[in-house]
């Protein structure tokens, strides 16, 4: 155990016992608790202003400590915790899918924070609000997750060896390592029977533990000093060649450069070392690698610090490959498929794709043969045509001689439609569009599509005429293949800054 982790777990375990059981009883519910002992957590998250209860009919200030709370809830919890403030520019990056997931206005801010911090994924949304709108509760299992992420952002790790629970086998893969690192710290803990109960949702007093207990140790966090500031590094973007004293870096505005790694220059792993053969092996078998890079007076690369990116991108194709590993000094080779995506900053990687992949469209299980209808890749939807994007959980060999060495544990795919953008390129087949963030999306146009100028119908060569490239913004209507119908387009006529 390091020492961070020797100082976290004394601070935790100090910090932990502090909770006021005197505190003052705000609430005319205080009494009405699932166990004894609740009530000096509810007095103690009020009074941090972290969880203020709401004020009922007869206009008294309630807790309704037995209430199950949702995730939206959870998750603006977290982001009280988190002390920081999201931007207007973040809130709009994420607004259409905030939008087209039912996420109310009121958890705008909160859901958008954790988007951009990765504490969540875009996939995670679908499971926020009921087919019926209303509020999903959350999970305990779930809890741990979205806390977990973001303890982990904020730099946290396990404290001492993590004790398996009895029903630690029906705990979900991606949710698992967040669970131990949340008993580890005793946030959260078994039953009387040493079982999680991963699937049994939490309610308002059991969240007041836990974001008690949270708060406590980012509190103690900052009084040991361990948030400590970093120098911005040099260079940042993704790892794409490796060679023994050299890598190839395309950095996030767009450009691909080579850098020297010097002789003593070292490449880290989330936090940990690791040899240039070894980031040769992610890089070439499907790992996105995200570095920092800090180099010296001459421009060598001195400290890599990487990590591994999440796979999400646009589904950009699927295929067949062939593949092999060795068995003794034979060379085995074997058929597989594949998934290419498409990440956001232009690379692609591809990934197996096989019987035990998990794929999943609209919080919907599909099989492979749907995933190609999805994508318009059978011949008897040759007229679809839909921007089909992933969030993936894929499964790595380490083994340097297995290729490819990344496979499809699970894949959750959507549509991303943009309700409006800027037009970058159009023609009489298809627009080009842009985002806010500057990323462009292509979507075609279907045969019998119509165009307005300033809310007036126009045939398409006096739209291309009308419109301003890379300035003038569009609305844009679709039909259910995922043809654009519609376009709306505003010209002006002045001087634009």
């Amino acid at each position: 155990m390091n020492r961070k982790a020797v100082l976290f777990l004394a601070a935790v375990m100090t910090a932990g016992s502090t909770v006021s059981a005197a505190a003052a009883e705000t609430f005319a519910d205080i009494n009405d608790v699932p166990w004894g002992g609740a009530q000096a957590y509810i007095n103690s998250v009020f009074e941090k202003g972290l969880m203020v209860g709401d004020i009922d009919d007869s206009g008294r200030r309630v807790f309704r400590a037995r209430d199950n709370i949702s995730y939206n809830e959870t998750v603006q919890l977290v982001y009280t915790l988190s002390g920081k403030t999201v931007s207007d520019e973040v809130i709009n990056k994420w607004a259409a899918d905030m939008r087209s997931n039912n996420i109310p206005r009121w958890a705008y801010d909160s859901v958008a924070f954790a988007l951009e911090a990765g504490i969540i994924t875009r996939s995670d949304l679908a499971v926020f609000v009921n087919a019926d709108q209303s509020a999903r509760p959350i999970t305990r299992e779930t809890a741990a997750y979205i806390f977990g992420r973001f303890l982990s952002e904020e730099g946290v790790e396990p404290t001492a060896a993590v004790v398996p629970f009895n029903d630690g086998t029906t705990i979900s893969a991606v949710c698992a390592q967040y669970v131990d690192l949340l008993s580890s710290l005793d946030i959260m803990v078994g039953d009387e029977n040493n079982n999680f109960n991963p699937n049994k949702t939490v309610n308002r007093a059991e969240m007041a533990v836990i974001v008690t207990k949270t708060d406590n140790l980012l509190k103690s966090m900052e009084s040991e000093n361990i948030h400590e500031e970093k120098p911005e590094p040099d260079y940042s973007g993704y790892i794409t060649h490796v060679t023994e004293s050299s890598f190839q870096l395309y950095t996030f505005d767009g450009k691909s450069i080579i850098l020297d790694k010097g002789w003593d220059g070292q490449y880290y792993l989330d936090g940990e070392e690791i040899s240039t053969r070894g980031i040769y092996s992610l890089t070439s078998n499907g790992v996105m690698v995200r570095a920092d890079v800090f180099v010296n007076s001459s421009g060598v690369a001195t400290e890599i610090y990487c990590e591994r990116a999440a796979v999400e991108g646009r589904v950009s194709g699927v295929g067949k490959k062939i593949g092999s590993y060795k068995r003794g000094s034979k060379k085995i080779r074997y058929d597989f498929k594949t998934v290419t995506i498409t990440f956001v900053n232009g690379l692609s990687r591809s990934y197996i794709i096989d019987e035990d992949s998990d794929i999943y469209y609209d919080d919907e299980e599909i099989d492979y043969g749907e995933l190609l209808e999805l994508i318009g890749e059978t011949e008897t939807d040759d007229e679809l045509y839909l921007n089909v994007y992933a969030d993936a959980d894929v499964e790595y060999d380490f083994e340097y001689y297995v290729y490819p060495q990344a496979r499809i544990e699970e894949i959750h795919l959507y549509t991303i439609q943009l309700e409006e953008a800027v037009i970058a390129d159009i023609n009489n087949e298809r627009i080009i569009v842009l985002d806010e963030n500057g990323r462009e999306y292509e979507y075609k146009l279907d045969d019998m599509a119509r165009f307005y100028v300033d809310g007036d119908k126009e045939r398409i060569t006096y739209f291309k005429k009308a419109v301003r490239l890379n300035f003038s913004k569009v609305e844009i209507k679709y039909n259910n293949e995922g043809y654009v119908t519609a376009l709306y387009a505003e010209t002006y006529d002045g001087d634009e800054d």
